[in-house]
């Protein structure tokens, strides 16, 4: 598994939520497939959220990335997400923070 966070952050909401959730390469405009899919969140609050903060860094984005031949189940997803969580928000409640989780399983 490869973790990996991006220098972003102080754009609105619709940029990064559009484009993790998009059904189509915004480059290419081909459609993703299979298309992303939300395993956790709320593409609608996420955005409405991020647009609703008034500091500079309003959101952090990232990946975790798994090789091929790793296929972890949804269940091991569901823990890894669990696990990741656990530890990125430490002493946090789980209403005191807001992720959005969606898997990409396409190529290119």
């Amino acid at each position: 598994m490869l973790v990996k966070f991006f220098a972003r952050g102080t754009g609105g909401g619709r940029g990064p939520v559009e484009y993790i959730t998009r059904l189509d390469d915004p480059a290419t405009k081909k459609p993703r497939s299979p298309a992303p899919l939300v395993i956790r969140g709320n593409p609608v609050i996420t955005r409405r959220l991020i647009d609703s903060l008034q500091f500079k860094h309003k959101y952090r984005s990232g990946v975790l990335s798994f090789a091929p031949e790793d296929a972890p189940t949804e269940r091991e997803i569901k823990a890894i997400i669990d696990s990741f969580e656990r530890y990125a928000f430490a002493g946090l409640d789980r209403d005191a923070y807001n992720t959005l989780w969606v898997k990409h399983t396409h190529t290119g």
